[in-house]
């Protein structure tokens, strides 16, 4: 369905907000209206559905102009997801998705077998089908938002109005809730603030200032990409998973690397000229990397370089992960560094959230953004997706229970270490599979092992257990006492490195198909 807005404009208080808006919104296209906070953007998407008073124009679906149509008849074609959709009362999902209907029955008419098909159908959509029968205020903030959308989807819209709709959203929630909207097909048009996401996502951009359209189109979603405006803005987290806003005032040019997925990400992205110094990696490196980072400055362990030893390089910014690294017992908060002046960027790939894959290409594209050198982050990026994408349709086609996954490290005489983090469990999630340990460990024996009866076996290589390591999986898959373990019975025991299954960045990628591959082969 087309929809056309013509000449509107708004005050308020006397105030000019949106001042002769024209839109033709294209049909079955993900379109979004961005600019900076006060530009008008809200005020306009609430003219258009009709919740505010204008002082002229015209908005029409399908070239009818809707100031004819009841409230009723404007609900069964458009559908609106407002910015605040605070719902205070013991509803369930099922509930909420429910008064999607309301358009479509008199006063006191009950819900009919058809609305519950279109209300489960919506769920469905957004992956909130298995939660139909939970109180909505038990769901998370990420859950709560597709609920809301599943009840704009149970209309059946032609049109689809979003105010904000990933605003307050971790990011794992805002991009699951922009690749629900993509798929949708039908015409959508969203209010957003983020640009790089905006460009990600959408096939038609429209940027507003001080109450005007002053680009849209193609020259829109291009400029999106093209250039950062700085002082930049970016949610980080810090140790303990807590979000910190951090800014970044110009394009770094003395970066104190700490991590190797990060290190190896500014190399991809042609900044090793900007990397002032390292920190040396726990394993050996292998290959091309091992030569290019051998290059650069090391300030040595992590274990043992102090925070006075980074402020003495002067860094302007600072990259690592946040567990673990950015405490008061390791080098020092985020916060910390944020009153010296000295912004941080920690992984979001390494944070102590709930995970996803998608989160490794975000990082990717923080990082075009931060460097101004989005084209390229953003392709590679997009790279990264689109690898994604096609191993989650590969896993799609796997039925059956989730399969079970030990990481075993340094097996010798009988004992071994199990590993789990947040990255590898996501990395398995993704895979219809899962670990074993609940967290990582120590001095587990062969009676854990049984205990565990994992599907599938991946040893981690490691230069910590390089002597054990020589002849772990062969030395285990003989002894007899585990015969019956599947992973030893199918031979399901895989090597690969520490850095590979551990690290934050593409490698996980890389061992993600590798994994899937080993697990589902024939």
């Amino acid at each position: 369905m087309r929809l056309e807005a013509e000449n509107i404009a708004v005050s308020i208080a006397g105030k000019s907000i949106v001042k002769n808006v024209t839109l033709d919104v294209p049909e079955h296209k993900f379109s979004a209206l961005l600019g900076a906070n006060g530009s008008g953007k809200t005020t306009l998407l609430r003219a258009i559905y009709k919740t505010q008073k204008t002082d002229s124009g015209t908005v029409r679906l399908d070239g009818e102009d809707i100031a004819r149509f009841s409230g009723k008849k404007i609900a069964r074609r458009m559908a609106v997801m407002g910015q605040f959709n605070q719902i205070n009362f013991d509803y369930t999902v099922m509930d909420i998705a429910l008064m999607g209907r309301y358009p479509f029955h008199t006063l006191l008419e009950r819900e009919k077998d058809g609305d519950y098909e279109a209300a489960l159908e919506a769920l469905s959509k957004v992956g909130m089908k298995d939660y139909r029968d939970r109180n909505f205020q038990s769901l998370s903030g990420g859950e709560k938002q597709r609920v809301v959308l599943a009840r704009a989807l149970t209309q059946n819209p032609k049109v689809l109005i979003l105010d904000e709709p990933t605003n307050h959203l971790d990011i794992r929630y805002r991009l699951e809730i922009l690749s629900i909207i993509k798929d949708l097909g039908i015409t959508v048009l969203a209010a957003l603030h983020d640009l790089g996401l905006a460009a990600q996502y959408c096939d038609y951009l429209y940027l507003m200032r001080q109450g005007e359209i002053v680009e849209s189109g193609a020259a829109a979603k291009n400029s999106a990409a093209a250039k950062t405006a700085y002082p930049l803005t970016l949610k980080i987290y810090d140790a303990e998973g807590k979000e910190v806003e951090m800014s970044y005032a110009h394009a770094p040019e003395r970066v104190l690397s700490t991590q190797l997925s990060m290190t190896e990400l500014l190399i991809k992205l042609g900044l090793k000229d900007k990397i002032v110094a390292v920190f040396d990696n726990d394993n050996a490196l292998k290959g091309d990397i091992a030569t290019e980072i051998a290059s650069l400055k090391s300030l040595g362990d992590k274990k043992s370089v102090s925070k006075e030893s980074i402020l003495a390089l002067e860094p302007d910014l600072i990259l690592g992960k946040g567990p673990l690294m950015f405490t008061d017992t390791a080098i020092g908060t985020v916060q910390s560094y944020q009153e010296l002046g000295i912004p941080v960027y920690t992984e979001l790939a390494s944070a102590s959230i709930d995970q996803s894959l998608k989160n490794i290409p975000e990082d990717v594209r923080n990082i075009g953004k931060i460097f101004d050198v989005q084209e390229k982050a953003d392709a590679y990026a997009a790279e990264l997706d689109k690898r994604i994408d096609a191993l989650l349709t590969k896993v799609s086609n796997q039925t059956g229970e989730p399969k079970k996954v030990l990481f075993m490290a340094g097996y010798t005489d009988g004992t071994f270490a199990g590993f789990n983090s947040k990255m590898s469990s996501c990395m398995l999630k993704t895979l219809n599979a899962e670990n074993v340990l609940e967290k990582g460990g120590n001095g587990l024996t062969l009676e854990n092992l049984i205990s565990m009866n994992p599907d599938v076996i991946v040893y981690v290589r490691s230069d910590r257990f390089a002597a054990a390591d020589v002849n772990a999986v062969a030395s285990l898959s003989e002894n007899q006492v585990v015969q019956d373990v599947p992973a030893i019975k199918s031979k399901k025991i895989i090597e690969m490195d520490y850095d590979d299954v551990m690290d934050y960045g593409a490698r996980v990628i890389d061992s993600a198909e590798k994994l899937y591959d080993f697990m589902y082969e024939k």
